[in-house]
């Protein structure tokens, strides 16, 4: 932390003329150690976990990638939701979802990819008002036919206070 000209000023005893004596100077350092203390902003967090080359040929929804963080303060963060994807068919939808309170609640999203060569790449970025804690987000993924095969080539999850 930098101090201006008159911050320091302000720091130094009333009767300073000249050098300054020890005793000011050590007063000096522990009134910068505690504005420091008082002022500075946690460094933020980021937590995430990527996966690579899974394989799904299933129209039941089965993990893809999860990720319990440890306990974070409350505060705004950002959760990230990145993958990419191939899919054998076209006509038929590759489908996703996601939570990010360990499975008890989820979000939905389906894509239907026009080639059967396309890469897909999502992406879904959102704020989030976190209370505080641990939170476990979760991924999982699912063909539409079972017939079909789905495979991710990477999947990352992303947890971040800036």
């Amino acid at each position: 932390m930098a101090l201006t000209r008159a911050q320091m000023a302000a720091l130094l005893p009333d009767n300073t003329t000249g050098d300054i004596s020890a005793a000011d100077m050590r007063s000096i350092v522990l009134s910068c150690l505690t504005l420091t203390e008082e002022g500075a902003k946690l460094r933020g967090t980021y937590d995430y976990k990527k996966v690579k080359d899974q394989v799904t040929t299933s129209d039941a929804y089965a993990p893809l990638v999860s990720m319990a963080t440890p306990a974070r303060e409350a505060g705004t963060y950002e959760i990230k939701i990145s993958s990419t994807f191939t899919y054998n068919t076209t006509g038929k939808s590759a489908f996703f979802r996601w939570s990010i309170d360990g499975g008890t609640n989820w979000e939905e999203f389906s894509v239907e990819p026009k080639d059967v060569t396309d890469k897909k790449a999502l992406s879904y970025d959102f704020p989030y008002e976190h209370l505080g804690g641990a939170i476990d987000i979760r991924l999982e993924f699912k063909c539409e036919s079972a017939s079909n095969t789905l495979t991710v080539l990477f999947a990352n999850l992303v947890f971040e206070q800036k």
